[in-house]
């Protein structure tokens, strides 16, 4: 265990009023945790006090999101965040890894001790949740959402009645025997009108034109009265992209070299009171959710940011407690206000998209709908697993869904990162965005970028 020398100045400071109020609550359980690690574990009494540093850390965070004094009684939600904040902040803690390894041990260690001593003042059920923190994976973060509790036909019922089931239905009868695509496997200009009334978007295709004034895809509720959205691709229709995905991802439809055709599922799907409906229809909803969710999680970090906000919100509010947009302020800390700003605003949009499509309601607070849990433990599942796969190129293929439209990267295929600096000609002042994105996308995709950077 590493020793204080005199060549660490730099840990020398005057103590706020918030880590005096940390380091007391601590400090009143030293001489029996110094005591238990040396019984239990055969500890010095240096160690053990090493050991209470990034607790008083951990404290500290706890007490900033709540209005608790306690070190000895932790609500698990709370607590569980600020148990996060270990990992979010490791790259400016020094040792790196190491030290988060560490203070996450120590963490354990410490809620271990006031359990098994009996220092532990809160609720008994209280302390197997915030136990289970530290040998949760994404299996069990799952299983807490097993359902939903509905016989089978309460449950085609409720999914039947959502808006989302009802655009979709719309959206298949519309591709009867098939449609013409591109070399991109989307379909063509010419059809997207038809298409995107189908799941509700006023759009059609359109050649570039440099008279016509360009309108942002995202800004289609401040076009004038009247007016519908021209767009060069189906690219640009993020709402569409969602059911093509899903769609295809769910085994619906089957993408060609020149044609999308139905499958023998959607034949099933379209036939009332076929029994196999209620099991399409689960799997759809499962893919829409974890593609509006996760979609395009992989080429901006902000967005990443906001994936996993949403399905904290989401899981908690399908595990019945309370979840609500006031938590956003909680949740979305990333240490920088503008983009604080940007990913609470793209998870209020988000969720009221899902509102929209009748999956969840917003009033009073975030209820998710029951049969839904299967598909929001599916979508908290894939964010764990993202979080343990951070910065791995393979990330999509564990969920064996191409999120970002066209073809896939061939296997193998050797992918670097690139970082681009793109300005607004002509702006005064300066405008202009640093964008990091993946060597093997193509001209549409980098589009569909910048336009949501900007």
């Amino acid at each position: 265990m590493a020793k204080k020398t005199q060549d660490q100045p730099e840990l020398k400071h005057v103590m706020s009023v918030a880590e005096l109020r940390a380091a007391r609550a601590v400090d009143a359980v030293v001489p029996a945790f110094v005591q238990w690690c040396k019984d239990t574990h055969g500890l010095s009494a240096e160690d053990a006090m090493n050991f209470l540093q990034p607790v008083k850390m951990l404290v500290l965070v706890y007490f900033d999101l709540t209005s608790s004094s306690s070190a000895t009684d932790f609500e698990p939600e709370p607590f569980g965040r600020a148990l996060g904040g270990l990992y979010e902040a490791r790259d400016g803690v020094r040792g790196g890894d190491d030290a988060v390894v560490f203070a996450f041990g120590s963490a354990h260690l410490y809620v271990e001790f006031l359990g098994l001593t009996g220092a532990w003042t809160g609720t008994e059920e209280d302390y197997e949740r915030i136990h289970a923190l530290f040998h949760m994976d994404e299996d069990d973060a799952a299983a807490e959402l097993d359902g939903p509790d509905l016989a089978p036909e309460e449950e085609l019922a409720s999914l039947e009645g959502t808006a989302l089931a009802s655009r979709l239905t719309v959206l298949l009868k519309w591709l009867g025997d098939g449609k013409d695509v591109t070399s991109t496997g989307l379909l063509r200009l010419k059809d997207l009108e038809a298409v995107a009334a189908a799941v509700g978007v006023r759009a059609k295709g359109g050649k570039p034109n440099a008279k016509r004034q360009q309108v942002h895809f995202f800004e289609e509720a401040d076009l004038p009265t009247g007016e519908i959205l021209t767009v060069r691709s189906m690219n640009e229709l993020p709402e569409l992209m969602k059911f093509w995905v899903s769609m295809q991802a769910s085994g619906l439809i089957n993408i060609g070299s020149t044609r999308v055709w139905p499958t023998a599922f959607t034949a099933e799907f379209l036939a009332p009171g076929h029994p196999g409906r209620l099991g399409i229809l689960r799997d759809f909803v499962a893919k829409y959710l974890l593609v509006a969710v996760h979609g395009e999680a992989d080429w901006d970090p902000w967005i990443a940011d906001a994936a996993m906000v949403e399905s904290e919100l989401l899981f908690e509010a399908a595990s019945g407690k309370s979840a609500g947009l006031e938590q956003l302020d909680e949740l979305v800390n990333t240490g920088e206000p503008t983009q604080d700003t940007f990913v609470a605003g793209v998870v209020r949009s988000r969720l009221q998209g899902l509102s929209e499509l009748g999956l969840l309601t917003m009033e009073p607070g975030i209820q998710v709908l029951p049969a839904l849990k299967p598909a929001v433990a599916a979508v908290m599942q894939h964010a764990l697993s993202l979080s343990d796969a951070e910065g791995d190129d393979d990330w999509e293929d564990m969920a064996g869904i191409n999120y970002r439209g066209g073809p896939a990267p061939k296997p193998g295929r050797q992918t670097r990162l690139l970082q681009l600096k793109v300005m607004l000609k002509g702006s005064k002042p300066p405008v202009w965005r640093r964008l990091i994105v993946r060597s093997d996308m193509n001209l549409a995709q980098l589009h569909h970028i910048i336009q949501r950077a900007f």
